[in-house]
């Protein structure tokens, strides 16, 4: 099995002198254009990194609260970094079209299809805190 990567305290730091000394070598020894390079590919690793990161983390909040075993996280990650991928960072389909091509695996191996709609609600952020929910009005 592979090997999880783990982001530690000291990983930007090493990202970044790694990818100075990459950018050392390619621009024959040009420190300005080195530095900007490794400034470069911090950015475009952090703003790709953490959306991933960040959403992975409250959907498996939401498994834990909906009593989905363990077993089956694999298949809900599969399908939110599709739809990560496809929806926020490409933008090629909707949540729904994504949501259709799963629903087929998620009744497969006897998951409730609810679930695929708890995970788009989190990826494009359509949850509203029920503190922020405002009465009808007349009420």
């Amino acid at each position: 099995m592979a090997r999880k990567r783990r982001e530690g305290i000291t990983t930007p730091v090493r990202y970044m002198g790694k990818m100075y000394a990459v950018g050392y070598g390619i621009f024959h020894g040009n420190e300005e254009l080195a530095k900007l390079y490794a400034t470069l590919l911090m950015v475009a690793r952090d703003k790709g990194f953490g959306t991933y990161t960040t959403i992975w983390k409250n959907v498996e909040g939401k498994l834990r609260e909906k009593g989905v075993p363990s077993v089956f996280w694999g298949i809900c990650k599969a399908f939110t970094n599709e739809l990560i991928r496809k929806v926020i960072m490409k933008q090629e389909a909707t949540p729904e079209e994504v949501k259709a091509k799963w629903v087929r695996w998620f009744t497969k191996v006897g998951l409730d299809t609810s679930i695929l709609d708890d995970i788009v609600n989190i990826v494009v952020q359509r949850e509203v805190p029920e503190e922020t929910v405002s009465a009808p009005k007349g009420a």
